[in-house]
């Protein structure tokens, strides 16, 4: 085995070595033989310098003697360009693996990793796929209840009618109770007739002192109402001198019916039954009742009574009340309340004459 020292052969050098026909060498090859010999190689390896430490020993196979070097050889041929020497090693990687194979090789990998993320995804436990979002709908209206028919014109002026008349029974009834509720030294109510537009009041006074305090009165009872006096003259009352006075009360005031009558609409037959159990449940007695004379006016028919009660006054004052409330068909024409022989009408026995008329539909 020879060393040889392949880090310091110069380029030139070999180049040179090459192109020398002839060589004053010892057993030097014959000029023009393109063969090297055995003793030319000894020559070259004796006169490069000793190897030095860390240099690597390479071991080189002796050439056949039937090497053959190319004439085409030139002076600018480099070390690099020439056979490469087999040194016995193995090949590095580089080498034997180009790039462009193990960016092939790189890209199957990563193809290889990308299929396998999306299989994951898509058999992933516990998940559930997105679902695609969904227009969000309006709830179906709910259907409106039918619109209640509209009420034919007959049964809104009906209506109007009863609310009318239960509004200005109650308003009558009022203004009398107050006023009979009115009390002075020496003068007093004996009788009170009411009509839809005037209340006329009798009393007896002492003198004209109690009367001028009892429209005092009247006006404290009554505000913004007008007391007018009609008649005075004297008269003799269980022997003694009195006085007895007429006052006329008007009623301008124009009453607002309510929307609805809230009350009973009844026939002709039933209104006498219904005028006697009111008269039961306010404890007053019933001495007289006539059904009179009917007219007919439009959507209506107009059916007259007359009747004739009997009982104290706070029984007479509830049995109208109950009547206005309970039954809007009955308005009060006329209600007279009084007392026997020009009494003062307080708690003992009051009579009260009564004309009213029953509204009832035309058809």
């Amino acid at each position: 085995m020879v060393r040889f020292n392949m880090m310091e052969v110069p380029e030139e050098g070999s180049a040179s070595r090459k192109e020398e026909p002839s060589r004053p060498e010892q057993g030097g090859a014959p000029e023009g033989d393109e063969f090297f010999s055995l003793d030319d190689m000894e020559n070259l390896i004796q006169n490069q310098d000793e190897p030095k430490p860390g240099e690597t020993e390479v071991a080189v196979e002796e050439p056949p003697a039937d090497l053959e070097v190319p004439e085409e050889v030139s002076e600018d041929t480099s070390f690099t360009d020439m056979e490469s020497v087999d040194t016995g090693e193995t090949p590095s990687f580089d080498s034997t693996f180009p790039k462009k194979r193990l960016l092939v090789i790189l890209g199957i990998f990563l193809a290889i990793i990308f299929g396998a993320f999306i299989v994951y995804l898509l058999i992933r436990p516990g998940e559930e796929e997105a679902l695609p979002p969904v227009a969000e709908q309006e709830p179906p209206a709910a259907e409106q209840p039918a619109a209640p028919e509209p009420p034919s014109q007959e049964n809104v002026v009906l209506q109007s009618r009863l609310a009318a008349n239960k509004a200005e029974n109650l308003f009558i009834l009022d203004v009398l109770q107050n006023l009979l509720n009115v009390r002075v030294e020496g003068a007093g109510p004996t009788l009170a007739v009411a009509t839809p537009g005037r209340i006329l009041l009798s009393l007896t006074a002492d003198n004209r002192d109690a009367i001028a305090n009892f429209r005092i009165r009247f006006k404290e009872t009554l505000p913004g109402m007008q007391l007018e006096l009609e008649s005075i003259e004297p008269k003799i009352v269980d022997g003694e001198n009195k006085l007895l006075v007429d006052f006329s009360i008007p009623l301008v005031t124009r009453v607002a019916a309510s929307q609805s009558s809230g009350g009973q609409l009844i026939t002709v037959g039933e209104f006498r039954s219904a005028f006697n159990q009111v008269a039961r449940q306010s404890g007053v007695r019933v001495s007289y009742f006539r059904q009179g004379t009917q007219e007919q006016s439009g959507v209506f028919r107009t059916i007259y009574h007359y009747a004739s009660i009997s009982g104290t006054r706070n029984q007479i004052l509830a049995f109208l009340n109950r009547m206005a409330r309970q039954y809007p068909s009955v308005k009060f024409l006329k209600v007279a309340i009084g007392s026997e022989n020009l009494q003062v009408i307080q708690n003992g026995k009051v009579t009260a004459r009564i004309t009213c008329s029953l509204f009832i539909p035309a058809s």
